[in-house]
Order: structure tokens, then sequence, then C-alpha cells
């Protein structure tokens, strides 16, 4: 979804408040994004789309959003989101290449939400 992004924006930006008061016990979490239909069973969800948002975020460094083509694609018009150069990935199980660039969550200005800590 569109506000796929956003979600995770707001997770890194509270991870870095978080770091930020705990310097000796840091969390970094990467994250992958992408877009599409996914079959869902009870709480579980399945197909192509689950998989290559999992392989990308696989090959995401710690810290790091990596969002695919298709997620730029639907929300670079908007002007939210900053990103960095297209990167060619090729997904374990999965043929072919797919594209993907890097969400810079630090360029993004912080919710006016405070957060839970």
């Amino acid at each position: 979804s569109r506000q796929s992004p956003a979600c995770a924006v707001a997770i890194q930006h509270a991870l870095d408040d978080y770091n930020r008061l705990r310097p000796t016990q840091p969390i970094h979490v990467r994250m992958g994004i992408h877009v599409g239909e996914a079959i869902q069973e009870r709480d579980k969800f399945f197909g192509k789309t689950v998989i290559v948002a999992f392989r990308v975020s696989a090959l995401a460094a710690a810290g790091e959003i990596l969002a695919t083509r298709a997620v730029r694609a639907l929300t670079e018009h908007e002007g939210r989101f900053v990103f960095g150069p297209d990167r060619s990935l090729e997904l374990k199980g999965l043929e072919g290449r797919f594209v993907a660039a890097s969400v810079d969550w630090r360029a993004i200005s912080r919710s006016r939400e405070p957060v839970a800590t």
C-alpha cells in the first residue's frame, strides 16, 4: 500500500529515538517493501509478493528501508519520500532481476506524534 513507506519511516524514527536513549543497547532493523497481491489464509500471507518483500528485506542493511520500483512508482509523485539510486537485485528463488532503492528516512520529517518508549 501507499502507507508502507510512511509506516517504515515512522518505525525507523522510533528506533532512532530509542537508540539515542539507550546507546549501549541499540536496535537496528532492515526493512524491505514491495506491493502487490498476496494470498491470505487466516492470519498468514503467501505468494510471490510476500516472497519478493522478504527477499528484498534480506538484502537491506541494518537501519535501511529498501523499496522496490513498484513501491517507488506508487509514491514518488507525492514527493513525501526521498529515494536513493536504483539498485539491481537478484532475489533468491525468483527469476530475473528486480530494482529497488533505499528510502532516506533520515531526510524525512518526523511525525508529530510522540514515540512510546
